[in-house]
């Protein structure tokens, strides 16, 4: 299988768009479907999932690396926190190594589209060069979250633990926004600590509350949002991961290279059959939409 070195993607193109303008992957992506009509959004059981020692073990790395707010132009946010489970060395913004996945400076609050890249002259090591995103940090290592994290099969990408914190709460419209296709960015998102008052909303749906202890996907590149209803003591942490599903990153050689599922098989096919995440079991009797 042909390699593909990242020094050879030109700056003006993210690496996923040089990786499509160099192979057949974009026609492919229109026309392999899943074998299953799925829902909206898929459901995981988690196999062995102790949510309050993950949770534990996050709050430790936030304390030993950082919280970090979302990034815009308009600063830092204090509602919507976290910090990057990979981080780009080249990153553009020169930010720090675990506030790389949240935001950039560049775009304004609303502009965070996955295609909203009109700001950026240079795509490549910018916020929107997902595939840059693939030197695991060291809070991404720390404790039953590094144990936890293990279990990911492909590639990760830009991924991140969020938190929303209640504390903060003003009232406002939800921020609606899109990331990339699954067939670019496959993400996994695994709620950790949460309580009733946090929403999330998929477009034409009604908010819904995702419990602890599943796993949920779904099509990203359809507009979304989460958000919380009042003010609280409390703070919601969910595990937002993020994957190549069908090119692998070698570190070594700095080289992409399509694996065995590249034009085979739909990425929500992998995640069911167990390709993308070990200890995840589709649990299609679950409907969060219908």
């Amino acid at each position: 299988m042909k390699k593909f070195y990242s020094k050879d993607s030109p700056g003006t193109l993210r690496t996923v768009d040089w990786l499509k303008s160099q192979t057949d992957w974009v026609s492919l992506m229109k026309t392999i479907k899943p074998r299953n009509e799925y829902p909206p959004m898929l459901s995981f059981k988690i196999d062995n999932f102790d949510s309050e020692k993950i949770k534990n073990s996050i709050l430790d790395a936030s304390k030993i690396y950082g919280d970090f707010g979302w990034r815009s132009a308009q600063g830092s946010s204090s509602k919507y926190t976290g910090f990057s489970l990979v981080y780009n060395p080249n990153h553009q913004d020169n930010l720090d190594i675990h506030a790389s996945t949240l935001g950039t400076p560049k775009n304004n609050r609303e502009e965070f589209y996955w295609r909203n890249i009109e700001k950026h002259s240079v795509l490549k090591d910018s916020y929107f060069d997902g595939y840059g995103f693939n030197k695991p940090t060291p809070a991404s290592e720390h404790g039953e979250l590094g144990e936890f994290l293990k279990r990911l099969k492909r590639t990760r990408i830009r991924s991140r633990v969020s938190f929303i914190n209640g504390p903060a709460f003003t009232p406002g419209k939800p921020d609606w926004h899109r990331d990339e296709p699954v067939f670019d960015n496959l993400r996994i998102n695994i709620p950790v600590s949460t309580t009733p008052d946090y929403f999330f909303q998929l477009e034409n749906y009604d908010p819904v509350h995702l419990p602890v202890g599943r796993a949920y996907s779904w099509d990203t590149d359809r507009p979304h949002t989460v958000f919380n209803t009042t003010k609280s003591d409390t703070c919601r942490i969910h595990i937002v991961l993020g994957c190549s599903p069908w090119w692998d990153y070698n570190p070594n050689e700095q080289s992409w290279s399509q694996n065995e599922f590249y034009g085979v098989k739909h990425p929500f096919d992998m995640l069911v059959d167990g390709d993308v995440m070990s200890g995840l079991t589709f649990d299609p009797d679950t409907k969060i939409y219908k």
